[in-house]
């Protein structure tokens, strides 16, 4: 598109022409000037030729818009961190020269900013670019009318950005375009108290309709974005302070990879050694990242950790209810339970017992992904996770109140039985949604967010299987046997009825159904495989041999079902291939909390086999690969116990009770050889596998 005429007969002294990058500045106040425009394609690429400085080809969500000449253009991967082939040239469509550039970190906007001479704006200062000296709620005045004035989902025609000079007639009072949708735009201060967040203004394409119109408002300030992370609808402009004469840029060193989160140090009492350096290094990296996503004493935070994307303060039921035992093993059993309570208090009638996907690190229902109690991401699985999650933990606390306090007990006979009575559309036992395709704000059947539009998801029927599983041996502790095999009955149903009817010879098992009751192939999301949903033998064989072939090594790539590889092999007797999975997670060496988290559980639950029952017993697998000698663990939690456990591949269990109230009962497990045995606090006892 022709750059539009831009002085609008304004005083040449209230323009600027930055000479380095050509960027038009606006005078705001005084000696204030703001970018005409977010920093486009173009002139981002006259940085990188400059400076040498990192291209925009990796994204956290979404493929990016820089890329090599052969990367699939209509590439779509949901919300997972992107990564080009290794040195592969990478640049934007010739089409895209005047679109603002994306997926670049805060970071990358101040360097880019340096090098111009140029800084981005403060809040403040951005909003008084974008509403003038009126006070109007959105930089062309007071009604929305956003359908017309800027880029969002409803006008975009499948496309994304758009060029920054479309949308003249949305312009602010001072002739800055775009400053409402099209693209987010980083601010150099943060939105509040936190200084580990960057706060993000103006809205973006990616805003559909029942998206809340206030996104686009002059003043709306509750966004905000790790300073690390990149997006394909995050961008920049930028400010300067007079004269009326822009200087010299400045060029600074570039500066690349991706810097780890800052925050106060963390220590763990539990300690790993193997004869196998990876594993030593990766435990203490892997623990070490986790803990520093730890929010407890941080202003106006619950006892908690971070749990999703990194772009946001906030934690998720899927990634709480998977990172919640690696979070135990840290010593985090305080937060688990009080992130647990959070999500239990969100399941209301009014939201047909749906819990809210997301919190606030403060507890709070978080505004990105909830508008109201019909309109807010719900995912099936994470309902079920919730009650599976409350028995595992404790299994490994022996803490009562995950079974005897009001407000989790309500969730858990909720979720099992009021909300499976009002989400059963097919009168089968099995809970559904109503098969609707796209984004999940109305309810998706499955953790796969963009698949087929599921009425049932395979991974949403393993987790009621579970967690109906679980609320049994929850009903047994609380003394109701009657109740406990109800729900064992339904269990078995639900396995029945997937065995029987989800199976096929031609395609497999398959990933779910849609609303004719017809199934839809394909491998779905992995952690159906990690809930025994799948009768042991030939057919759970096929459906382990699809996994591997097709999930990808080497980059951050779907890395949220990735993290379920692990555990999933180690589940089925495959542990060279999942150890090899782990250090291939391991090698990405990304922030992801996930990552972490799970890396520090698949330790002690994977390579140690150990593992914890209802009644309060270790239990321990022998189960290393070859590549590791032995591995070895101190400071296990155990309830109110503390146990070390060294596993070697030769087939010897070591375990020292290092302290707890009274003998600790073991039952370990080498090869077909089974042996339960006492061990007093302060005692080791060695098991070879041929019962002696």
């Amino acid at each position: 598109m022709n750059q539009p005429v831009i002085w609008d007969g304004i005083a040449s002294t209230d323009r600027l022409i930055n000479p380095v990058d050509g960027t038009a500045l606006a005078r705001i106040a005084g000696d204030l000037f703001l970018a005409l425009h977010p920093i486009t394609n173009a002139q981002y690429r006259q940085f990188v030729t400059a400076t040498g400085h990192r291209t925009p080809d990796e994204s956290d969500g979404c493929p990016p818009v820089w890329r090599p000449a052969d990367y699939p253009k209509n590439l779509n991967l949901g919300y997972t961190q992107v990564v080009v082939p290794a040195g592969s040239p990478t640049d934007f469509p010739p089409e895209l020269a005047d679109h603002p550039v994306v997926c670049v970190s805060w970071e990358d906007a101040t360097a880019y900013c340096a090098w111009t001479g140029l800084r981005l704006p403060t809040q403040a200062e951005w909003e008084t670019g974008a509403r003038g000296n009126d006070d109007r709620l959105y930089p062309w005045g007071n009604d929305c009318e956003n359908r017309r004035r800027c880029r969002w989902d409803q006008n975009r025609n499948g496309e994304e950005t758009c060029s920054v000079w479309d949308y003249p007639e949305g312009r602010s009072p001072f002739g800055l375009f775009n400053m409402a949708g099209n693209v987010w735009e980083w601010c150099a201060d943060a939105p509040d108290v936190s200084a580990r967040y960057k706060a993000i203004r103006g809205g973006s394409f990616h805003f559909r309709d029942g998206d809340s119109e206030e996104f686009f408002q002059c003043t709306y300030r509750r966004d905000r974005c790790n300073p690390t992370f990149r997006f394909n609808y995050l961008g920049f402009r930028c400010a300067y302070d007079g004269p009326a004469t822009v200087p010299t840029a400045v060029r600074p060193t570039p500066r690349r990879g991706w810097p780890l989160r800052s925050v106060r140090q963390r220590t763990t009492g539990l300690v790993v050694h193997s004869s196998n350096r990876t594993v030593e290094e990766g435990f203490h990296w892997a623990a070490a990242t986790a803990l520093r996503h730890v929010q407890t004493g941080e202003p106006g935070c619950l006892p908690c950790y971070q749990a999703g994307l990194l772009d946001r303060p906030h934690f998720s039921i899927r990634d709480y209810a998977h990172q919640a035992t690696g979070a135990y093993l840290l010593g985090l059993e305080r937060e688990n339970l009080e992130m647990l309570r959070a999500f239990a208090c969100t399941s209301t009638l009014a939201r047909r017992w749906w819990p809210v996907w997301i919190l606030g690190l403060d507890g709070d229902i978080y505004h990105i992904d909830y508008h109201h109690d019909e309109y807010f991401v719900r995912e099936l699985p994470m309902v079920f996770e919730l009650v599976e999650t409350g028995w595992r933990l404790f299994r490994w606390t022996g803490d009562a109140t995950y079974l005897r306090e009001p407000v989790l007990w309500n969730y858990y006979t909720h979720a099992m039985v009021d909300f499976v009575k009002t989400h059963d559309l097919y009168g089968d036992g099995i809970a559904s949604t109503e098969g609707l395709h796209g984004w999940p704000y109305r309810g998706i059947a499955t953790y796969s967010e963009g698949d087929q539009p599921l009425a049932q998801g395979a991974d949403a029927v393993a987790s009621q299987y579970q967690a109906n599983l679980a609320y049994a041996a929850m009903l047994t502790h609380r003394g109701d046997p009657a109740g406990a095999a109800q729900f064992r009955h339904r269990a078995a149903a639900v396995r029945d009825l997937f065995r029987r009817e989800w199976w096929s010879e031609t395609h497999g098992y398959a990933q779910g159904r849609l609303r004719d009751r017809s199934l839809v192939t394909g491998l779905g999301h992995s952690v159906l495989l990690g809930k025994g949903l799948t009768e042991p033998g030939p057919r759970t064989e096929q459906l382990l041999n699809e996994v591997e072939a097709q999930a990808p090594r080497g980059t951050l790539r779907a890395v949220e079902r990735r993290c379920y590889i692990p555990e999933t092999y180690f589940a089925h007797d495959r542990s060279a291939l999942a150890w090899s999975r782990m250090v291939d997670l391991l090698n990405l060496r990304t922030d992801y909390p996930e990552v972490g988290f799970t890396w520090v559980a698949n330790v002690i639950e994977g390579l140690l086999g150990v593992a914890v029952d209802a009644a309060g017993r270790l239990i321990t697998h022998a189960r290393l690969p070859a590549e590791i000698e032995w591995c070895a663990a101190a400071g296990i939690p155990v309830g109110t116990h503390r146990v070390r456990v060294r596993q070697e591949v030769a087939g010897v269990t070591i375990v020292e009770h290092t302290s707890g109230p009274e003998p600790l009962l073991w039952e370990a497990h080498v090869g077909a050889a089974v042996r339960t045995q006492e061990i007093p606090v302060g005692e080791t006892k060695v098991f070879l596998g041929d019962n002696t």
